[in-house]
């Protein structure tokens, strides 16, 4: 089984106590990673960020880039991250498997979750394993309550992320920051937040944009672009031409 690792703040104990109880009756063995409060950031961390990003926001982000600094480092070519929030669900012990991970396209990130869309997307199907879908698609949902990560992977991210005017499972997953990143995403969702806890991190907001950018980029305009690049970049000609509606 590959490392798994549940991100927590040592005040959040009801939390953890959730996840102990919950990857415990999974036979999942796992250990904490230290989150990092975003009050306790120094302000040469805070200056990656965005003044608009709630405090919250910045600690969970420098909390998942100080795991992938351990991970991009480690000798693990696979790891798991779960927040301390993930409801998770039984069928995902096969995908914490090296041998399965290694069956499959090479990817930098497998997201956990998903989100049901209206209508049919296009998509890249990827796998399936024992009635969970593994695709990739140019348009994914913000989120990181729970993904696998290849040590590339967190290399990739590591070297695409100098500053964020977004969180930072939005710029990951919603904004392309990291050009060419291949992620997998599950569907349907093997994990999703507890609605029983309340957010440590707090609500977020749009960092507030120039002009220009709300002409250039704000909505569908640059970000599709931008995702659509990044898409043909991960997987190319050959992924492009598996591509179907779905």
């Amino acid at each position: 089984m590959i490392p798994v690792f549940v991100i927590n703040l040592p005040r959040s104990g009801e939390r953890r106590a959730f996840m102990e109880t919950q990857l415990g009756a999974l036979g999942v063995p796992f250990g904490f990673f230290t989150a990092i409060d975003g009050t306790q950031v120094p302000p040469s961390a805070r200056a990656k960020y965005d003044p608009s990003i709630p405090i919250g926001f910045v600690g969970c982000g420098e909390s998942h880039l100080a795991l992938l600094r351990q991970i991009r480092d480690g000798d693990s070519e696979f790891v798991c991250v779960l927040e301390d929030d993930a409801v998770v669900a039984p069928t995902t012990l096969q995908l914490l498997d090296p041998a399965t991970l290694r069956s499959l396209s090479r990817f930098d990130v497998l997201r956990l979750e998903s989100y049901p869309r209206r209508g049919k997307r296009l998509m890249l199907p990827i796998a399936k394993l024992n009635g969970v879908d593994l695709v990739s698609t140019y348009q994914l949902g913000p989120a990181t309550t729970g993904q696998i990560f290849s040590r590339d992977g967190a290399r990739k991210i590591l070297a695409g992320i100098s500053f964020l005017r977004v969180s930072l499972d939005v710029a990951l997953f919603h904004f392309s920051y990291v050009m060419g990143l291949r992620v997998i995403e599950a569907r349907p969702s093997l994990v999703r937040p507890n609605d029983g806890f309340p957010s440590t991190i707090g609500p977020g907001r749009e960092p507030p944009y120039t002009a220009w950018e709300k002409f250039l980029y704000r909505r569908l305009r640059m970000r599709e672009l931008r995702n659509i690049v990044s898409f043909l970049a991960a997987w190319g000609l050959p992924g492009l031409m598996r591509v179907r509606l779905s």
